[in-house]
């Protein structure tokens, strides 16, 4: 593909997406009611990531921020495929206005998937929407919601494998007890042909719910992949980042809507440590990483702007940790990523808070230092980073925590589902 044939590419996506995104309503509440053209439908359904039309596969998977690069990274050079991403809002918007608008999400379906006419209305949507699926395999990054259970559901009418390749694989001992109880009471079975998983614990913890082995494969995180390619970036010793540390996330999914559990007594001690450092350090740049549901919180806290704070919501973690010096963050999976870069890394956590809620914090095993120490973190900031390699300790923790030490995830999981689609075809 040439240049121009490469911007031609860029900007006919660009569109796409806009219009998928501005017309999508208007389509599904009225168009289709009178349209038989299953072309409309697909340009609302479907957007083309990679396309050829001589190539012999087609790997649909679903829309999700950093799944959309995973999978993109994954299959993009490989030849003979083509890669069509799935917009889940718009099937999601399928769902809800076969549930007269209602919001139908991963909390409530085990219970709404119940009402069986609104269950057949939206079936025969997905019929008037799909027709007769033209591609191998469908690769989504989680189950649980209505809309995809029951995407997944038509497409075994025409042999089509769900894969899911599963992003809940670290979480600390309490989480990973609800989240089991979630799955077993909660949340419908997944439906499809193969989970991938990050690790060991989280096969485990699926073979005590409704899976046998052969449903599940340990293929670590393709994450790291990316991660180990970066490694001789130089270091930006004026460079800290942050995490932001939420208040609450993930403990309405995992411990319930009316849990009355959070981590604000951890949150007011973060920002005092924070307003110490940029005090103390003002020639160091502090870039802090939110995500959208912080913003509210942080507006709390942050009141007026600050030279050396950089407030970053759209770079991803891996893009801000590759030249930074040190990270800080509190029970992230982002932390597991600063180690494999080999950045020293704070799990942000005081002992008081470390000694009672033990179980509720991931176990990073030697891949970070778990303290609120002041002192310790002014020395770590005072220090000049070198880049180094992970040590063996650290390689075999990487290893045991996200199944990827070595960078070749990638080759693994491409075998894995190429093999999934030829074996369908004997």
């Amino acid at each position: 593909m040439n240049i121009n044939d490469s911007l031609y590419h860029k900007i006919k996506f660009i569109l796409h997406d806009r219009i998928q995104l501005l017309f999508s309503d208007l389509y599904i509440n009225f168009i289709l009611k009178f349209n038989k053209l299953q072309i409309l439908s697909n340009f609302f359904l479907y957007t083309p990531i990679k396309f050829n039309k001589n190539n012999q596969i087609n790997i649909v998977f679903q829309n999700k921020g950093v799944f959309n690069e995973e999978i993109t990274y994954l299959f993009n050079d490989i030849d003979n495929i083509n890669l069509i991403r799935l917009n889940r809002r718009v099937l999601k918007k399928l769902l809800n206005s076969s549930y007269n608008n209602k919001n139908i999400n991963h909390l409530n379906w085990y219970q709404e998937k119940n009402k069986i006419e609104n269950l057949h209305k939206y079936r025969n949507l997905l019929k008037r929407f799909i027709g007769i699926p033209k591609y191998n395999i469908f690769l989504i990054f989680n189950w649980g919601d209505g809309s995809t259970a029951e995407f997944t559901e038509y497409l075994k009418l025409y042999k089509i494998h769900t894969i899911c390749i599963h992003k809940e694989g670290i979480s600390s001992k309490v989480f990973r007890e609800s989240y089991l109880n979630i799955i077993n009471k909660k949340r419908i079975k997944f439906l499809g042909k193969k989970i991938f998983v990050y690790n060991q614990v989280t096969k485990q913890t699926l073979l005590k719910s409704f899976y046998k082995d052969e449903d599940i494969d340990v293929v670590g995180s393709v994450r790291f992949d990316h991660i180990f390619s970066l490694q001789n970036q130089r270091i930006d010793q004026k460079k800290v980042l942050i995490f932001h540390p939420s208040v609450n996330a993930q403990l309405p999914d995992l411990l319930g809507l009316n849990c009355n559990f959070n981590w604000e007594e951890l949150t007011n001690i973060f920002y005092n440590t924070l307003f110490k450092l940029l005090n103390d350090f003002p020639s160091i740049n502090f870039v802090v990483k939110i995500k959208n549901r912080d913003i509210e919180n942080i507006s709390k806290y942050i009141t007026k702007p600050v030279k050396n704070l950089i407030i970053d919501r759209s770079t991803s973690s891996i893009d801000l940790l590759k030249d930074s010096k040190l990270c800080i963050g509190f029970n992230s999976t982002a932390l597991i990523e600063s180690s494999a870069f080999n950045i020293p890394t704070i799990n942000f956590v005081p002992e008081h808070i470390y000694k009672k809620y033990n179980d509720y914090i991931i176990e990073y095993k030697s891949l970070v230092i778990n303290t609120a120490d002041y002192d310790l973190i002014k020395n770590k900031i005072a220090l000049n980073t070198i880049r180094t390699k992970p040590d063996k300790v650290k390689l075999n923790d990487l290893n045991e925590i996200v199944g990827n030490n070595t960078g070749n995830v990638k080759e693994i999981i491409v075998e894995s589902v190429i093999n999934l689609i030829n074996d369908d075809k004997i």
